[in-house]
């Protein structure tokens, strides 16, 4: 299982109990500038990470407390899935609290996290 804290200003850490991570497909940005002639001058390309992270099923309020940091901007991530430190983007997924077992009770978050 992979390590993963997140955090946000003002609001307490959150150490995500994962399930599953998968990476997404690197997000490329950039700008190029040309000449009057055409002639390249410049062309600067930034590659963004992105995961995909769903949650080990949890309370329903240990998920709404992550779900209030996640809608947060920006978040400060730590861990094994980023690789370090990294500051990031969420997006939770519609339906993103996914219940589980009867009454659901337990609650599984569903999110992706962005290079920000």
């Amino acid at each position: 299982m992979s390590a993963l804290t997140l955090t946000a200003a003002g609001l307490p850490n959150w150490t995500v109990p994962v399930a599953s991570c998968s990476p997404l497909a690197p997000e490329m940005v950039g700008t190029v500038s040309r000449s009057l002639a055409g002639t390249l001058l410049s062309d600067v390309t930034v590659r963004k990470r992105g995961w995909k992270v769903t949650t080990a099923p949890m309370a329903r309020a240990a998920a709404d407390a992550g779900l209030l940091l996640l809608y947060s901007i920006p978040i400060t991530a730590t861990g094994d899935i980023p690789g370090g430190t990294l500051t990031c983007l969420a997006d939770v997924e519609a339906g993103g609290m996914i219940g589980r077992g009867p009454g659901e009770h337990l609650v599984t978050v569903v999110f992706t996290l962005r290079e920000a």
